[in-house]
């Protein structure tokens, strides 16, 4: 995934008041999350979706 990659190759500058909000097919925004989390991004200023599963009928 080009969109998982990118998100790893960033390193979030000032995570104690960086605020993301994630959308979108759930493995990447399940991992954009653990991602930021590791990165030092406190859990209480992420907010996520996962909207689709690749694979999965609606």
């Amino acid at each position: 995934m080009l969109a998982l990659h990118a998100v790893r190759a960033h390193a979030p500058a000032h995570t104690d008041t960086l605020h993301a909000y994630l959308a979108g097919e759930q493995e990447l925004v399940a991992e954009s999350r653990r991602h930021l989390v590791a990165s030092g991004v406190p859990k209480s200023r992420i907010a996520f979706t996962g909207y689709w599963k690749v694979g999965r009928a609606g």
